[in-house]
């Protein structure tokens, strides 16, 4: 039973680097990540975006870029 789940070939990984596109995706994957995760815990503080931006002496188009 346990060979029905046993993994054959490359991982996604492994074939991100073999075409030349795993730095690109792990960046903009880990970019999206901090992007959530500001945005999990602005929406728990009850932080605007623009309060944030003040807070961090910086515009809100500035702090807008990290979320997309």
């Amino acid at each position: 039973m346990d060979d029905v789940f046993k993994q054959t070939g490359s991982n996604f990984d492994n074939v991100l680097e073999e075409e030349g596109f795993f730095e690109e995706v792990s960046a903009k994957v880990h970019k999206r990540l901090l992007a959530l995760q500001l945005a999990d815990i602005m929406e728990e503080q009850n932080i605007t975006k623009s309060s944030l931006a003040q807070k961090l002496k910086t515009s809100r188009s500035q702090l807008v870029r990290v979320f997309k």
